[in-house]
C-alpha cells in the first residue's frame, strides 16, 4: 500500500492526525490505545472455492498479564492453509455497496463489497458477518487505493471498482461478475484519487476534504452506459460494451466558465437514467465549479449541464429518489444538513434546495465559509428506499454533535410526503454508547471491547467519519455504515450497531518475527501501534503501553534469544516522515529502556541487531534511515561508522525512501550482516568493527532486497532481490564486491520477502504482477539446486499484494506480514 512515498500517502491513515484506540486486531487506523477483551472467542479456517468462513468455538478468559488486560481470539490451530491472524479490523474504508439483486431479507447470504484507502476490495457472502481479501493480478502494479463501488442495478453478481493513486496509468476501472470474489482491469480510464489528493498536491482540489473517494459511479442499464465523476476530467461515460472508449460529457475542464471540476459525488436520476447529477466543491480557486450540483441532461446522447445554483454549496453525497434528489453538506455557504429538491429533473436551476428540518444542527456553524471549521458538522453520507409509501433517509456523519452523553453519528428520518410538506419524524443514534457493541459480527463473540477515551468509534467521538452507506428496501432490512475505522452493521434499524470487521484487515504491518526460545510467541511491529505480541502463532495478541517517552511508530525489532527470556530490540520512528527515531530495549525482567541517545538525529532506525562480543560487551548494530550504520558497545553512545567506498561507488542508505534493512549476526561468530537496498550486502567483522561491501546488488522497492544468514554456516547468506534468490557461499571471507553467489530460485524472479525456517527450509514470495499473483514457495536450502514447491493457495494470492516480511517459528509455523493489510499465518 503505499510505503514508497509517504508524502503521497499519509492521507489514507486518517484525515486528521489524532490517537485512535486500537481494539486488540481491530486495527484502526491512527488508533492508540489498546483496548480490553473478553471471555469467548473463535478460530477460522478459509474454504478458497466458495469463499466462505467457518469458525470454530474456543473458551478463554481474560489475560490480567496483558497492558489494559486485552487480547483477541483467532485461528484454528489444526487448520491447514493461510488464515487471518488475530490483527484484524481496519482503516479508512471509502465505499461499501450490497448486492442489489440479492434478497436482503436472507441477510446471512447477502453478498457485498468494500473498498479501501490501502487494503484494496474485500468481499462478503454472509451479510458482513465475515470478509476475505479479493485482491488479485488487477492491482499486481501494488496499488490497492479504490476510491468508489458500484454494482449494476438488474445484472446479476456485476460490480465495478475506481482505483488508482492520481497518476495515469496506476489504476483506472475493474469488474467482477461474480459478485466481488475476483477482479479482471477493463480500462486504465478514468484517472481516480483512492488514497485523496489535497490542494497541496496541485490538482487544484480543497485541502480541507482532500479524499476524492464515495459514490463517483453510476450505470444506466436501460442505455448500457457508465457515468464516473473524476477529480480532473469532469463527468465521462463509456458504454459498457467498450469500457476502453470514454468521453467527457460535462464539467470538463474549461467548460461553464470554469476551470477544473472537482467532482464529490454522482447520481443517476431514478425516474429517468438520462440524467446525471454531479455534486463539486468549491475550492480556493474562483473556477472549480463553484461547489455547487450540476444536472446533466440527454447524458446518453448530446449531454446539456445546468447548474442548480441554489444548491448547497460543497455537497458531500447525492441521492435521487422517486424522481427527488436529496443531498447532505456541510455547515458552510448555504446552511449545511440534509437538503432535498423535489422533482429535480424539471425544477429551474434556480429553484431552491428545502433544507429539511429535522436533524440536529445545534453544532453545525461554520465560520469560513471557505473552510470545513473544527465545529462545523459535515452531514456525510445519505442512502433511502421508498416503501408502503414512506421515503426513508438514512444519513452519516462528521464532526458529528453530541446530544447527551453520546455523540450522533446516524440519523434516519422517515416522511409519507417525501419531505415534500413536512420535515418527517427523525431519530438519531447510538442514543447511548452502550448502543456500539461489543460483538463482532459473526461466529466468534464478544472478542473485543473499547475503552470509553476514543474517537474512533461512532457515538464516542465527535469526528468519526461515516463515509458510505448501504442500506435495503424497506425497514427490515440491515443498515451498513463504513468510514474512518471499520465496518458497522445495525439488523435493529439503528438501535444497536457492531462492528463487522471479522476478516477485514487493514492494518500498516512490518516486521514480524519469532522468538527463538518459545514456540508460539510472534512479535508484529506496525507504523501505527508500534507493537503487538502473541503468546500462541497469532491466535491471540496483546499490545501494550508504551513507557512514557517511546514513540508509538513501530519500525523495526530484534529478538535476542541469548537471554532468557529474549530481549526484544525496538526501532521506532514517526509514521510519515524520517524523524522521531528511537531505539528501546526490553530486558528479561520486561523493564523498557531507550538505548540510542538521540545520537542518530532522529532518523528512524530500519534494521537493528545485537550479539555479545568476547568481552561481554553487547554490541548494537543499527541501520539509520538515509543516515548510514551505527554503532554502540556496552553502555557507550552510539556512533556512525565510516564506511568504505563500494566498488561500484553506490553509497550506504543514500536514499530516504528505504523503509527497511534486514541486519544479522551470524549465530557462533563475530561477524555481523546487513543489507542495504542502495548498495548492497556489507560485512561487518570483529563485531562491526570493520566493513567490507562484498556483493553489490542494490534493489529499491519496499518489498524487495532481503537477506538471511545460515543458522549454523557464517560464511552462507542468502539473497533475494529482482532476479531471484541467491547462495553466496564465501560471505566470511570474500573481499569488496567478490562474493561468490549462486541463483537457486531457478526461472522464478522477481522475488520479495524471504526467510529461513527448521529443517532447512527456505520460503520466499514472489510478487504480483498485472497478469499473476502473489505466491510463496519452499525449498530445502541445503540442496545445491532446490525443488521449490508453491504452498500459496487462494486466499493468500488473493491478500500478498504488498508482503513486507515473511517468519517463520521454530516449529514450522509460517506468518506473512504486509504493507497495507495486516499478517496471516500457516
Amino acid at each position: 500500500m503505499h510505503f514508497l512515498d509517504f508524502s503521497k500517502t499519509r492521507e489514507f491513515f486518517s484525515k486528521k492526525s489524532k490517537p485512535v484506540t486500537f481494539v486488540a486486531g481491530f486495527g484502526l487506523v491512527a488508533v492508540a490505545m489498546l483496548v480490553i477483551t473478553f471471555a469467548a472467542s473463535w478460530s477460522v479456517s478459509i474454504e478458497p472455492e466458495n469463499a466462505s468462513l467457518t469458525g470454530c468455538a474456543k473458551n478463554i478468559g481474560n489475560d490480567s498479564s496483558a497492558s489494559n488486560g486485552g487480547y483477541v481470539k483467532f485461528g484454528c490451530d489444526a487448520t491447514t492453509g493461510w488464515k487471518q491472524s488475530a490483527l484484524t479490523g481496519g482503516g479508512y474504508v471509502n465505499g461499501i455497496a450490497m448486492s442489489p439483486t440479492d434478497d436482503w431479507a436472507n441477510l446471512d447470504s447477502l453478498r457485498g463489497v468494500v473498498v479501501t484507502d490501502v487494503s484494496g476490495i474485500f468481499f462478503t457472502n454472509n451479510g458482513g458477518k465475515s470478509w476475505i481479501p479479493a485482491n488479485n493480478a488487477a492491482v499486481g502494479g501494488g496499488d490497492m487505493r479504490v476510491a468508489s463501488v458500484q454494482w449494476h442495478p438488474t445484472t446479476p453478481g456485476l460490480v465495478f471498482v475506481l482505483y488508482g493513486d492520481c497518476d495515469p496509468g496506476s489504476g483506472g476501472l475493474m469488474k467482477s461478475t461474480d459478485y466481488g470474489q475476483h477482479w479482471a482491469k477493463v480500462s486504465s480510464t478514468p484517472i481516480v484519487c483512492g488514497n485523496g489528493m489535497g490542494e497541496s498536491d496541485g490538482y487544484g482540489m480543497p485541502a480541507r476534504r482532500p479524499r476524492v473517494v464515495g459514490k463517483l459511479m453510476g450505470i444506466d442499464a436501460t442505455n448500457n452506459f457508465i457515468y464516473v465523476g473524476t477529480f480532473n476530467k469532469g463527468i465521462m461515460r463509456a458504454s459498457l460494451d467498450n469500457l476502453n472508449n470514454w468521453t467527457t460529457i460535462a464539467l470538463g475542464e474549461g467548460t461553464q466558465g470554469q476551470g477544473k471540476f472537482y467532482i464529490r459525488g454522482l447520481t443517476i436520476d431514478d425516474k429517468d437514467p438520462t440524467v446525471v447529477y454531479a455534486s463539486t466543491y468549491d475550492g480556493t480557486n474562483t473556477d472549480d465549479g463553484d461547489g455547487r450540483i450540476w444536472r446533466i441532461k440527454s447524458a446518453n446522447l448530446i449531454p446539456s449541464a445546468e447548474k442548480l445554483s441554489a444548491s448547497p454549496i460543497d455537497t458531500e453525497d447525492i441521492l435521487s429518489l422517486e424522481g427527488n434528489l436529496y443531498a447532505v453538506n456541510a455547515g458552510s455557504g448555504i446552511e449545511g444538513g440534509v437538503h432535498r429538491l423535489g422533482a429535480s429533473r424539471t425544477a429551474s436551476t434556480s429553484t431552491a434546495f428545502k433544507r429539511i428540518a429535522g436533524p440536529n444542527y445545534t453544532a453545525d456553524s461554520c465560520a469560513d465559509a471557505s473552510q470545513y471549521a473544527n465545529n462545523c458538522v459535515i452531514w456525510f453520507s445519505v442512502q433511502g428506499y421508498v416503501s408502503n409509501g414512506k421515503t426513508t433517509l438514512w444519513v452519516g456523519t462528521s464532526n458529528t454533535p453530541l446530544i447527551g452523553s453520546a455523540y450522533k453519528a446516524f440519523w434516519k428520518g422517515s416522511s409519507t410526503s417525501a419531505f415534500a410538506s413536512d420535515d418527517g419524524t427523525w431519530t438519531s443514534s447510538p442514543a447511548a454508547k452502550t448502543n456500539m457493541k461489543n460483538d463482532v459480527v459473526g461466529s466468534q463473540g464478544a472478542w473485543w471491547k473499547y475503552t470509553t477515551s476514543t474517537w474512533a468509534i461512532p457515538g464516542y467521538g465527535y469526528d468519526y467519519d461515516i463515509g458510505d452507506m448501504a442500506v435495503g428496501k424497506d425497514d427490515s432490512h440491515a443498515i451498513f455504515a463504513a468510514g474512518e475505522v471499520g465496518i458497522w452493521r445495525s439488523t435493529n434499524q439503528g438501535v444497536d450497531w457492531e462492528p463487522a470487521v471479522d476478516g477485514f484487515l487493514n492494518l500498516v504491518n512490518r516486521e514480524v518475527v519469532t522468538d527463538p526460545n518459545v514456540a508460539g510467541k510472534v512479535y508484529q511491529t506496525n507504523v501505527d501501534y508500534a507493537l503487538f505480541e502473541s503468546d500462541d502463532y497469532l491466535s491471540t495478541v496483546k499490545s501494550w503501553t508504551k513507557p512514557s517517552g517511546m514513540n508509538s511508530r513501530g519500525w523495526s525489532i530484534f529478538i535476542d534469544g541469548s537471554t532468557s527470556p529474549s530481549t526484544v530490540y525496538f526501532g521506532l520512528g514517526d509514521r510519515d516522515t524520517n524523524t522521531g527515531g528511537q531505539i528501546w530495549k526490553r530486558d528479561a525482567a520486561g523493564a523498557w529502556s531507550q538505548i540510542d541517545g538521540g545520537a542518530m538525529g532522529g532518523t528512524r532506525p530500519i534494521g537493528v541487531a545485537t550479539a555479545k562480543d568476547t568481552s561481554g560487551n553487547q554490541v548494537v548494530v543499527a541501520v539509520s534511515q538515509a543516515n548510514g550504520l551505527w554503532r554502540r558497545v556496552g553502555s557507550g553512545a552510539f556512533t556512525k561508522i565510516s564506511l568504505p567506498t563500494t566498488a561500484t561507488g553506490k553509497t550506504f542508505q543514500a536514499q530516504a525512501k528505504s523503509l527497511r534493512s534486514d541486519v544479522q549476526i551470524a549465530p557462533g561468530s563475530s561477524t555481523f550482516y546487513v543489507y542495504d537496498r542502495q548498495s548492497g550486502l556489507w560485512r561487518g567483522d570483529n563485531f562491526g568493527a570493520t566493513w567490507t561491501n562484498i556483493y553489490s546488488s542494490p534493489t529499491d522497492t519496499e518489498s524487495t532486497g532481503y537477506m538471511r544468514v545460515h543458522p549454523s554456516d557464517p560464511k552462507v547468506v542468502f539473497i533475494s532481490d529482482t532476479n531471484g534468490v541467491y547462495r553466496i557461499t564465501n560471505a566470511d571471507t570474500a573481499g569488496s564486491n567478490a562474493a561468490s553467489a549462486q541463483k537457486i530460485s531457478g526461472s522464478l524472479t522477481n522475488t520479495g520477502a524471504m526467510t529461513l525456517g527448521p529443517n532447512n527450509q527456505l520460503y520466499f514470495v514472489t510478487r504480483p504482477t498485472s497478469s499473476s499473483r502473489a505466491r510463496i514457495y519452499q525449498g530445502d536450502f541445503g540442496q545445491t539446486s532446490p525443488a521449490w514447491a508453491d504452498i500459496s493457495d487462494d486466499y493468500f494470492q488473493s491478500w500478498a499484494v504488498k508482503v513486507i516480511t515473511i517468519a517463520a517459528s521454530k516449529d514450522g509455523r509460517l506468518y506473512a506480514s504486509s504493507g497495507n493489510n495486516s499478517t496471516i499465518v500457516k
